[in-house]
């Protein structure tokens, strides 16, 4: 992948670069990895093309924002209701 990038002359952000471990059964704990001299820090939770995916695929934070969104929509709908 890295070789394309520089093939096409696209600039790299390393600091956005994260992984994410799926297992079910235990939490992985491993801070980073190394790859060509740059850390690429784990992380817990990612999101990839509006959806989160979480370390045991449980999809608990996935869940929590499609409520929070539908919630805050759901009051904006009410409150403008009321102005009417």
């Amino acid at each position: 992948m890295l070789d394309g990038v520089k093939v096409n002359q696209m600039k790299v952000n390393h600091d956005k670069f994260q992984y994410i471990v799926f297992c079910r059964n235990k939490t992985i704990s491993d801070e980073y990895i190394s790859v060509r001299s740059n850390e690429i820090m784990s992380s817990s939770c990612v999101k990839v093309l509006g959806v989160y995916f979480d370390q045991k695929l449980i999809f608990d934070y996935q869940v929590d924002e499609f409520l929070s969104k539908g919630w805050a929509k759901a009051i904006s709908v009410r409150t403008f209701d009321k102005d009417t």
